[in-house]
C-alpha cells in the first residue's frame, strides 16, 4: 500500500512538470526526437531551437530551465515561432532512451558543442545556423526571447536578420560595402579598405550583436586583408556578439576554405584567428613547414610568429627559436633567441636540449650570455605577480643550470640556482600560511588562485647533486632541510623526507616541532576523504537522481595505507622526542576516516600504540575530538541520515545507533583507563563526567535505555562533577593544581542541558536543585581562594553569554543570576537582565474572547490574538507584523517563519484542554492600531476557533510567543506571555457567538422530484462567528431533513483590518436531503428562529439558480421506504445466484457431452485409432489444427498399410492416451 501511495504521488508529480516528448513533436513542447523537430520546422516554416543540456547535473541548465523555459511567456513565444529539440547528456543514462544516445552524440560532434547549456538556432531549412546562445546570470524570459528574436529570419525568406530597435538601412549599407570589397580587385580594395574597416568597427562597437547580420564573405575578406592588429580588433568585437563568445559555424567554414591558401601572411592571420578562440589544434593544422619560416629575413619579422607560437605550441616555438639562432643573424639577436629558449625549455624533450647545448657550448658569447640570464631572472621574479610564469621560469632555470653543471660546476651558478629555488620556497611558505589563515576565517568556499609556486613544482625542479656540489657543506645541509620540508608540504607522506627532517632535531628542535605540526595539518588536508565529497540530489523531469561523490567511499585499502602512514609519523616523532601540538596530531588521525565512520578504540591503539605512553594532554584532545565528531555527525537524526545517504553506507537505524553507542563507550573506556592511574587529573575527570552525561542523553533520546537506567546515568554524571569539584579543592590545598574553573563551568553547562554551550537547545527546564548544589560547592570553598574563583566564574559567565544562540541567552543569564546572586563580578549580566525585564513591560500577548465568557463545550468559540506594545518599542523594533507573516527574510539571519513558531506555541498551550478548529491570520501585513492606554498600540495577529474538551475547563491557559530583539550584543529571544482568560464550559446548550450582516440562501433542488429525490442547500455568510443554522431551523411537519454532516461548524474565511478595526468573516454551508411519506405536492422552505438573518429563497431551474417563492409546488413521487430497497436488493441477489447455478449446470452438461463425443476406441487396432484421430481432426476442437495430429495419422498409415514402410509400428495405446488426455 505504501509503494502504491508513493507511485501515485510520483505519477502526479510527473504530470505537473514540463513534459519532454520522446516520440514525435508538438507545438511549444520539447522533444528528444530531433528528426521529428526538424521535420516540424520544415513543414511549418519554424526556426529550429536546439537545447544541448545536462538535465540532472548542470547548474546553469537548471538556472535557465527555471528562469526562462518555465516562464509562460517563453511557452507562448516558442509555440508561435520555434520548433524545440531537447538534446540531453545526463549523468543518469536512464533519462535518455537508448535509441537517442547515438543521435545525441552525433549532434554534439556536428555542432561542435563544448559546454552546457548551448542553444543553437537554425533556419527552417535545417542547414543554416542563425546563431548560438548560452546561459546568463540573472537573465529573464523576456530578455532571452529578445536575444532569440534577434536571430530569427524575416518571414519572406530574406537572409538579413530582423533586429529589435536596429536601423536596417545602416546594415544594408554596411553589407553593400562588404560585398563590393569582396568583389573588388587589389587596387579597389586598397582604396576602400580603411573606410570600410573604420565603419565596420564603429558599427560593431555600438552593438556587437549586429555581427550576425553582416555579409559573411565580405566580412571574412575584410578581416584577413589587413594587419594582425586590425584582425585582433575585429576578433574582439566578434567575441562580444550575441553568440556568447563563439563565432558562427558558417564563419568557421568560410575561414577553413580560405585557410588552404599557402600565403605565409594569410596563414599567420588564420592561425591568429583560431588561437584567439582557443582552437589551438586547428591553428596547428595550418602550421607551415619550419623551412618556410627559416626564410624570414630577420628576427624583427619573425617576432609575430614567435609570439603566436608561444601561445599555441611551446615545441614549435622552441624549434623556431633554435632554427633562427642557427641562422646568420647579428649576435644580439642570437642572444635574445637563446634567452627565449632558456625561459621556455621546461617542456622541451632531451633531443632538443642536446642539440641546443651543443650549439651553446660551441659559442662562448652565447654561453656567457646564458649564464648571465639567470642573475637577471633572479631580480625579475621579485616583481612578477604571474605565478604560472614564475613556475615555468623556475623549471626552465633548474633544467638549464643542471645541464650546465654536468660540464662544469660553477659555484656562482650553483648559488644562483639555489637562491632562485629558495626564494620561491620562502615565498610559497609565507603565502601558503596566509592562504590557510584566510580560508579558515572566510565563510566563502570558493577556491582562489594561489599566489605562489606550488610545492609540487618546487619538489620536481630542484638543483641536481652536481649543481649542489658547488656549494659549501653548510649550504648543502640547509638546502637538504628545505627540500625535505617542501616534499612534506605537498601533503604526501615520504619516509626519506620525514627522516631527513627529523635528522635536524638537534640543530632546530623548536622549529622541527612547529614544522611537524604543519606537516600533520597538510597531510590531513590531503588525505581527508570528506573534502569536496558532497553527493548531490538532483531532480529532473519529475524524477530524483543522485550524483555520486568523487572518491567516496574511501576504500579500506587506502584507509589502511593512511593509518599506516599516520602511525609511522607519530612513532618517529615520539622516538625523536619532539614535542608536537596534540591538536595537529589528532587532526591528522581523524582525517583518515570519513564522516560516515565511527573511530573505534582499536583504531586509536593501532595509530597511537601503547596508550599508557600517550601524554594526558594528547589523550584529552583526542577524546574531546572523538566526542565532538559523534555529536556533530551521529546524534542528530537528520544529519546522520544525510551523511549515511551521502556515503551510501546502507546502515539501518539500529546499526547507526549501535555505532554511536560504541563510540561513546570507547571514549569512556579511554578516559576511565587513564584515570585509574592518574585519578587526580581534573581535566580528564571533567571530560569523563561530561561524556557520561552526553551518553545518557543520547541513550534516552533514542530509547536505548529504561527510565531508571537513564536516571542512574545522569545521577552518576552529576555526582562525578561534585566529586571533581571537591578533588580540585583538595589539590589546591596540596598545591598540586593551578587555578582553573573548568569543573564549575562544565558542570554549569551540563545543568543547562549540553556539554557544549554552542550546541545548547534548551529543550528542557533547568534543574534548580543542581544549580543550588553548584552554588553551594563554589561558595563553600576555603576563603583563601573562594573570592578569586567566584570572580573567575563570574567573568566567564559575563564573557560567555554574548556568544550564545539568541534563544539560550535568557535561560543562561537567569541560571547565572541564580548561582551568583548580586556578586559584583556579575554586574554586566545583572544590568542586562534588568534591561530585559524593562523591555518585557512594554509588550504583552493579548487574548480576548469574541463574545461572552460562557462558551460551553458543544460548539466553537472565537479568540482574538494580538500584541499590545508601546509606540516607542514598535517604532524601534520595526513593527511586529512579521509574527503574522509566513517566511520572512531578515537581513543577516536568513529566512525565519515566525508564524509557524507562534502556531507551534498555540498548539502546545491549548492541545490538552481544547480542540483547535482553525487559526486565521490577519489578511495582508497587519498595522498597529491605537489603544485607550496612552502611547500604546495593538498589532492584530490571528483569530482562533476553539471548543472545550471538558465541562470542567474554566480558563484559557497562558500562551508564550518567543520574540527576538537586538540587545546591543546581538539577537536575543525573549518569552512574551499572554494574559489568562477565565471562561465557563459547563453549559450543554448551543452558545450563539456574536455575528452581524448574516445572509442565508436556501436553494431547493427538485429536479429529481419525479424519482422521489428532493434536496436543499443552505449557504450562509457574514461577519463574526456564524451560528450553526442546523440548530436554528424550524422545519415544517410535511417532511424531514437528513443532513449531509452531523456536526457543521462555521468556517472562518477572513480576518482583516478595516478603518482601524478588525473584522472576522465566516461561512457555513451544507446539504440536506428531503424525506417525506406519501405525495409531496408543495414544498415550504424552513423558517429561522432568529430575526437578524437575511434569508433568500432560490431553486434550481435546469442548470441555473433562480429566485423562488417560500412555497413551491411540486409533482413529487412518493418516496420509497428503506424496507423496499432492502427487499429489492435481496430478490436481485437471489435471481443472480439462480442464474449462476444454471450457467454452471449447462457448462457441466456441455463438458460431459464433449467428452462423450470423443470416446476412446473399445478395441485398439490401426483402423480404430485412425478413426479416433480423424474424428478429432474433423471436429471444432482446438487440437484439430495441431501438426502433430496429422503426423501421427500418417505414421500409423505408413507403418501398418504401406508395403515399403521402414517405420517401426507405433504403440497404439500410448497414442490414444496421449491425445485423450489433451482433449
Amino acid at each position: 500500500m505504501y509503494r502504491l501511495f508513493l507511485g501515485i504521488i510520483f505519477c502526479c508529480w510527473n504530470l505537473c512538470v514540463a513534459e519532454v516528448l520522446t516520440e514525435g513533436h508538438k507545438a511549444g513542447q520539447w522533444t528528444m526526437d530531433y528528426q521529428a523537430a526538424k521535420k516540424y520546422a520544415q513543414d511549418n516554416k519554424k526556426v529550429l531551437f536546439i537545447n544541448f543540456t545536462g538535465s540532472d547535473w548542470c547548474g546553469w541548465c537548471k538556472l535557465m530551465d527555471k528562469a526562462v523555459f518555465a516562464d509562460p511567456q517563453w511557452a507562448e513565444f516558442a509555440k508561435k515561432e520555434l520548433s524545440l529539440a531537447y538534446i540531453d547528456f545526463p549523468q543518469n543514462k536512464k533519462l535518455v532512451p537508448a535509441k537517442f544516445v547515438e543521435q545525441n552524440a552525433v549532434l554534439k560532434t556536428s555542432f561542435e558543442i563544448k559546454g552546457y547549456p548551448s542553444y543553437v538556432v537554425i533556419k527552417p531549412d535545417g542547414k543554416t545556423i542563425l546563431g548560438r546562445l548560452g546561459a546568463e546570470r540573472n537573465i529573464t524570459a523576456n530578455q532571452f526571447i529578445d536575444k532569440v528574436r534577434a536571430l530569427l529570419p524575416v518571414q519572406g525568406g530574406v537572409t538579413e536578420i530582423t533586429l529589435v530597435n536596429r536601423q536596417s538601412e545602416v546594415i544594408d549599407d554596411m553589407n553593400k560595402k562588404l560585398r563590393e570589397f569582396a568583389k573588388g580587385d587589389g587596387f579597389t580594395r586598397k582604396i576602400v579598405y580603411e573606410d570600410t574597416y573604420n565603419k565596420l568597427v564603429g558599427l560593431l562597437e555600438k552593438d556587437p550583436v549586429l555581427f550576425t547580420a553582416l555579409d559573411l564573405k565580405g566580412f571574412v575578406e575584410l578581416m584577413f586583408y589587413g594587419e594582425a592588429q586590425k584582425l585582433s580588433k575585429l576578433i574582439a568585437l566578434v567575441k562580444k556578439s550575441a553568440s556568447a563568445g563563439s563565432p558562427e559555424d558558417s564563419l568557421y567554414r568560410e575561414i577553413e576554405e580560405r585557410a588552404k591558401e599557402k600565403d605565409l601572411r594569410k596563414t599567420f592571420l588564420y592561425m591568429s584567428f583560431y588561437s584567439s578562440f582557443g582552437q589551438r589544434e586547428k591553428a596547428m593544422e595550418l602550421m607551415p613547414q619550419m623551412d618556410e619560416l627559416k626564410k624570414l629575413a630577420s628576427l624583427e619579422k619573425a617576432k609575430p610568429w614567435l609570439a603566436l607560437l608561444k601561445s599555441i605550441n611551446s615545441k614549435s616555438y622552441l624549434d623556431l627559436c633554435f632554427a633562427l639562432q642557427e641562422k646568420d643573424l647579428p649576435l644580439d639577436d642570437k642572444i635574445e633567441l637563446v634567452k627565449n629558449i632558456a625561459d621556455y625549455c621546461a617542456s622541451a624533450d632531451d633531443a632538443f636540449m642536446d642539440k641546443w647545448f651543443r650549439s651553446i657550448f660551441a659559442n662562448e658569447d652565447l654561453l656567457e650570455a646564458l649564464k648571465k640570464r639567470f642573475d637577471e631572472k633572479l631580480i625579475a621574479i621579485h616583481k612578477s605577480k604571474n605565478y604560472t610564469q614564475r613556475a615555468i621560469d623556475l623549471a626552465s632555470s633548474m633544467r638549464v643550470i643542471n645541464r650546465l653543471s654536468t660540464v662544469n660546476v660553477n659555484a656562482g651558478l650553483s648559488r644562483t640556482a639555489v637562491r632562485h629555488w629558495q626564494w620561491e620556497y620562502a615565498h610559497s611558505l609565507v603565502e601558503k600560511k596566509k592562504e590557510m589563515s584566510v580560508q579558515s576565517n572566510s565563510r566563502s568556499k570558493a577556491k582562489r588562485a594561489p599566489k605562489y609556486v606550488n610545492f609540487n613544482t618546487l619538489v620536481k625542479n630542484v638543483p641536481s647533486s652536481q649543481t649542489l656540489s658547488g656549494l659549501s657543506y653548510a649550504e648543502q645541509q640547509l638546502f637538504s632541510f628545505q627540500e625535505a620540508i617542501a616534499q612534506l608540504k605537498q601533503g604526501i607522506y615520504s619516509e626519506p623526507a620525514f627522516d631527513r627532517l627529523l635528522s635536524f632535531k638537534d640543530h632546530y628542535p623548536q622549529t622541527i616541532g612547529r614544522i611537524c605540526n604543519e606537516v600533520f595539518d597538510d597531510w590531513a588536508r590531503t588525505v581527508n576523504p570528506n573534502r569536496n565529497n558532497m553527493a548531490r540530489t538532483v531532480q529532473s523531469r519529475g524524477q530524483i537522481f543522485r550524483s555520486e561523490p568523487k572518491g567516496i567511499p574511501l576504500t579500506r585499502l587506502r584507509q589502511k595505507k593512511n593509518l599506516e602512514d599516520c602511525q609511522a609519523m607519530f612513532s618517529k616523532v615520539y622516538e625523536a622526542g619532539i614535542k608536537v601540538d596534540p591538536a595537529a596530531q589528532v587532526k591528522a588521525f581523524v582525517a583518515c576516516f570519513s564522516q560516515a565512520e565511527i573511530i573505534s578504540e582499536d583504531d586509536v591503539r593501532l595509530v597511537f600504540g601503547d596508550l599508557d605512553q600517550l601524554d594526558d594532554k594528547t589523550l584529552l584532545v583526542l577524546c574531546r575530538q572523538l566526542v565532538a565528531l559523534v555529536q556533530r555527525d551521529w546524534v542528530d537524526d537528520k544529519t546522520r541520515r544525510q551523511i549515511q545517504l551521502q556515503y551510501q553506507t546502507n546502515r539501518s537505524e539500529q546499526e547507526a545507533q549501535k555505532e554511536a553507542v560504541s563510540a561513546y563507550q570507547a571514549v569512556i573506556n579511554l578516559l576511565s583507563g587513564r584515570l585509574k592511574t592518574k585519578g587526580d587529573n581534573i581535566a580528564l575527570t571533567v571530560s569523563l563526567a561530561a561524556v557520561l552525561y552526553d551518553f545518557a542523553e543520547y541513550k534516552n533520546k533514542n530509547k536505548l535505555c529504561s527510565a531508571a537506567e537513564y536516571s542512574e546515568l545522569r545521577k552518576d554524571a552529576f555526582s562525578r562533577f561534585r566529586d571533581c569539584a571537591r578533588l580540585y579543592e583538595s589539590l589546591l590545598e596540596a598545591r598540586k593544581s593551578e587555578y582553573t574553573i573548568q569543573p564549575y563551568t562544565q558542570w554549569f553547562s551540563i545543568i543547562l542541558g549540553a556539554s557544549n554551550l554552542q550546541g545548547l537547545e534548551m529543550s528542557s527546564s533547568v534543574s534548580d536543585m543542581q544549580l543550588k548544589e553548584l552554588r553551594a560547592q563554589l561558595f563553600s570553598m576555603d576563603e583563601q581562594w573562594r573570592e578569586r574563583h567566584i570572580n573567575m566564574f563570574g567573568e566567564w559567565l559575563t564573557g560567555m553569554w554574548p556568544q550564545l544562540q539568541p534563544h539560550v541567552k535568557l535561560p543562561f543569564m537567569s541560571a547565572a543570576k541564580f548561582i551568583m546572586g548580586d556578586h559584583p563580578s556579575l554586574d554586566g549580566i545583572t544590568k542586562q537582565l534588568q534591561f530585559y525585564e524593562d523591555l518585557l513591560t512594554e509588550v504583552k500577548l493579548n487574548l480576548k474572547l469574541d463574545g461572552s465568557s460562557s462558551v460551553g463545550h458543544v460548539n466553537e468559540f472565537g479568540v482574538f490574538v494580538s500584541l499590545h506594545h508601546s509606540k516607542e518599542l514598535g517604532r524601534e523594533s520595526g513593527g511586529f507584523d512579521k509574527y503574522a507573516l509566513g517566511a520572512v527574510n531578515i537581513s543577516g539571519r536568513g529566512v525565519t517563519n515566525y508564524r509557524k513558531k507562534l502556531t507551534d506555541q498555540i498548539n502546545k498551550a491549548l492541545k490538552d484542554k481544547f480542540e483547535l478548529g482553525s487559526i486565521t491570520w490577519v489578511l495582508d501585513r497587519p498595522k498597529a492600531m491605537g489603544l485607550a492606554r496612552k502611547h500604546w498600540q495593538e498589532t492584530p495577529l490571528a483569530y482562533l476557533t476553539l471548543r472545550s474538551k471538558d465541562p470542567a475547563v474554566d480558563k484559557l491557559p497562558e500562551i508564550i510567543i518567543e520574540m527576538d530583539f537586538n540587545d546591543g550584543q546581538g539577537q536575543v529571544v525573549l518569552p512574551v506571555r499572554s494574559n489568562t482568560l477565565r471562561l465557563s464550559s459547563k453549559s450543554t446548550d448551543y452558545q450563539v457567538r456574536p455575528y452581524k450582516n448574516a445572509n442565508l440562501e436556501l436553494i431547493l433542488d427538485s429536479r429529481g422530484a419525479h424519482e422521489g429525490k428532493v434536496s436543499i442547500e443552505l449557504q450562509m455568510s457574514g461577519e463574526g462567528l456564524l451560528p450553526n443554522i442546523k440548530e436554528l431551523l424550524i422545519i415544517p411537519k410535511d417532511y424531514k431533513l437528513k443532513l449531509s454532516a452531523e456536526n457543521v461548524e462555521p468556517l472562518v474565511t477572513k480576518y482583516e483590518q478595516n478603518d482601524g478595526r478588525v473584522t472576522v468573516s465566516s461561512e457555513l454551508a451544507f446539504d440536506a436531503s428531503v424525506e417525506w411519506q406519501g405525495e409531496l405536492s408543495k414544498f415550504v422552505f424552513p423558517e429561522i428562529k432568529l430575526d437578524d438573518i437575511e434569508v433568500s429563497y432560490k431553486k434550481y431551474q435546469d442548470a441555473d439558480i433562480v429566485a423562488a417563492d417560500k412555497e413551491e409546488y411540486l409533482k413529487a413521487k412518493a418516496a420509497q421506504s428503506p424496507v423496499f430497497y432492502i427487499v429489492a436488493t435481496l430478490l436481485s441477489l437471489i435471481v443472480i445466484a439462480v442464474l449462476i447455478k444454471l450457467t454452471k449446470a449447462v457448462a457441466k452438461q456441455e463438458l460431459v457431452e464433449e467428452k462423450i463425443e470423443f470416446e476412446k476406441p473399445q478395441k485398439l487396432s490401426a483402423v480404430s485409432v485412425i478413426a479416433f484421430l480423424n474424428q478429432i481432426k474433423q471436429s471444432d476442437h482446438a487440437l484439430a489444427t495441431e501438426a502433430d495430429l496429422e503426423s501421427d495419422i500418417k505414421l500409423i498409415e505408413e507403418s501398418y498399410f504401406s508395403e515399403n514402410s521402414s517405420h517401426l509400428e507405433p504403440q497404439l495405446e500410448e497414442l490414444v492416451d496421449k491425445w485423450y488426455k489433451r482433449l
